[in-house]
């Protein structure tokens, strides 16, 4: 999917230096109304992972091994 600002192609360039997203609205008309969304793009995002057994092992961070589930 790619994003469109004032008709021009949005990409990785158009990136002000700080930015981490916008809000967009899309609209459309649908039986005879008019519907609208508002919703944000995020440029980045911070995934977790579970980490493997060998690297909780190695980890000396609390918070990893309770957001993992594993038992100590």
């Amino acid at each position: 999917m790619t994003w469109k600002y004032k008709s021009k192609e949005f990409d990785e360039t158009c990136i002000p230096q700080g930015g981490i997203g916008f809000i967009y609205i899309m609209t459309a008309i649908i039986d005879g109304k008019s519907v609208a969304y508002i919703g944000k793009k995020n440029f980045f995002a911070n995934i977790k992972r579970p980490m493997g057994k060998k690297a909780l092992a190695m980890s000396t961070d609390k918070r990893l091994k309770k957001y993992t589930g594993a038992q100590t």
